[in-house]
């Protein structure tokens, strides 16, 4: 059977566990030929969106395996297709800490895409910036563009973006990340969402 009968729609399921299973199987051997059977599987609209899947739940087991196909999945960012666009942009956050650099560069294309696009897409945006904060070289524009994101985000996505942001925030931007979200504090609307970013709170020193 081949990679592509593989995938769930041609094998008639309607759940996601076989392409999850293939990608499984793909890390496992590090079939370079069947990867790049599912990358060009994407411009086949009967089996794109299987793809995709597929592409990212390899992306989430092993990122390096994606790395040579970051300029395809920055182009589906554009994509009319809804999945392919959230999905390229999780395929990216995969391959954020090998190549940030990379990412970095194509940041202004992830950025509209984000103002286009689904919450999938945003919550993945501020995960790869939250990576990009990681990294000295572009710790301090991602810092910026994550302040934005916090600044702008409904009330059900902060708490998520506080505790993905922590992870990574440098010393110097704690005091003004402490600020933000102490402004939107009185705003939340439920107990759980205020006690979640008293938490992130307690935690920055």
């Amino acid at each position: 059977m081949s990679i592509i009968e593989k995938l769930a729609s041609q094998q008639g399921l309607k759940d996601e566990s076989a392409n999850i299973n293939l990608a499984i199987e793909i890390v496992k051997s590090s079939n370079d030929i069947g990867l790049r059977e599912l990358i060009q599987g994407l411009n086949d609209k009967r089996i794109q969106n299987d793809c995709i899947k597929t592409i990212y739940e390899i992306g989430e087991r092993n990122g390096k395996l994606l790395v040579p196909f970051l300029s395809v999945f920055i182009d589906l960012l554009s994509s009319k297709n809804n999945r392919l666009q959230w999905g390229a942009m999780c395929a990216i956050n995969s391959v954020t800490l090998q190549i940030p650099t990379e990412v970095f560069a194509s940041i202004s294309r992830l950025e509209d895409a984000v103002n286009k696009g689904s919450v999938i897409t945003r919550d993945n945006f501020v995960k790869i910036l939250t990576k990009l904060m990681g990294n000295s070289e572009h710790q301090e524009m991602a810092f910026r563009k994550l302040s934005q994101q916090l600044n702008n985000a409904p009330a059900n996505q902060f708490p998520m973006y506080a505790e993905e942001i922590m992870t990574t925030i440098p010393k110097q931007h704690v005091a003004e990340f402490r600020k933000i979200l102490e402004s939107r504090m009185d705003d939340l609307p439920t107990e759980s969402q205020k006690n979640r970013i008293d938490k992130v709170l307690k935690k920055l020193k």
